[in-house]
Formats: structure tokens, C-alpha cells, sequence
């Protein structure tokens, strides 16, 4: 039997290919890019409200803000600009992989809220930086470069591959 998840925004059909969902009525798409279309056509609100699928566990948030106050991290000593900030929260969860981030369409949790919304547009099919050579986008600027770089040898200049000529394996500057 094949069970249907309403949550799932990837549900993997019995031949092994992958329809995309829509997490609003549910309609299956066969690519991101029509997904999308999609969501731009019939349900354009969504594409405003990212932060409605994610779920912020703030017990959690407030507990890390009251153990960790000040500005030294009381893990390995490193010390953060502005005392009690989101970044400084995110580099205490290095240390304790607390991810208090959580998506409402699949199980993702992440330590960071940036880090939840790109996964969140992902499944919404947002993909903003498109590759100039072969048309894929992606939601993040660092995936298209390493993209760039890694399918194309296309890359700012430092950081441009190079071979090395005794063993033929590449590196990059």
C-alpha cells in the first residue's frame, strides 16, 4: 500500500520518481520549476509568508538566552561581538546542537532561523540565483557559486581551480 502524507512536500511515488506538492491544495507537480509556477499563479500569499512553516521553539530560545548571558561562550572561550545576539545563540548550538528552528512541511531542524527559511523556500520552490551556463537555480548565492565552480570551473578569481601537473588532482586557490 502506498500511504499519503499531507505534510510531505516530496512524496515519493512506488516507481521511484518524485512529484512536488503543493503544501496548499496539495496538487502534485513533476518539477520545482512548475511547482512554483504554480504557487506564483494560484497562491502568489504564500510566497509571503515563509516564516508561517516554521516553528520557533521558544522554551527552548529563552533557556539559551538566560544560560549563555554576556558574550563569552562558555564552551570554548571565543567571545561575540554584541552580547546575547542571535549569532552568538548560534554559535553556543555549535556546541550543543540544540536546533530550535523546525520546518511544519517535513522533520528539517536547524540551529539558525536564515538556515530554516532558505530550507522553507526550497519546498515552496523559490529559487533565486540562477546559473547563467546551464539555467538551474538555487535558493542560496554560495550553492550557485560552489555550483559554478564545481560544474563549470566557473568562479571569481580566488577561487579558480587549478591541476597540478605531477599528480593531476585538482584544488582550488
Amino acid at each position: 500500500g502506498h500511504m499519503r502524507n499531507e505534510q510531505a512536500s516530496v512524496e515519493e511515488l512506488p516507481e521511484g520518481g518524485a512529484t512536488f506538492k503543493c503544501v496548499k491544495c496539495t496538487e502534485p507537480f513533476d518539477s520545482e520549476q512548475s511547482l512554483f509556477l504554480h504557487i506564483k499563479e494560484q497562491h502568489e500569499e504564500l510566497l509571503r509568508e515563509v516564516n508561517k512553516y516554521i516553528v520557533e521553539d521558544t522554551e527552548q530560545i529563552n533557556g539559551e538566552r538566560e544560560e549563555n548571558q554576556g558574550n563569552v561562550c562558555k564552551y570554548c572561550g571565543k567571545m561575540c561581538r554584541s552580547r546575547n545576539s542571535m549569532a552568538f545563540l548560534a554559535h553556543i548550538r555549535t556546541h550543543t546542537g540544540s536546533k530550535p528552528f523546525k520546518c511544519k512541511i517535513c522533520h528539517f531542524a536547524t540551529a539558525q532561523l536564515g538556515d530554516a527559511r532558505n530550507h522553507v523556500k526550497r519546498h515552496l520552490g523559490m529559487r533565486e540565483y540562477k546559473c547563467h551556463v546551464c539555467g538551474v537555480s538555487f535558493v542560496m548565492k554560495k550553492h550557485l557559486n560552489t555550483h559554478l565552480l564545481g560544474k563549470h570551473g566557473v568562479g571569481t578569481p580566488k577561487e579558480r581551480k587549478f591541476t597540478c601537473h605531477l599528480c593531476d588532482r585538482s584544488f582550488t586557490r
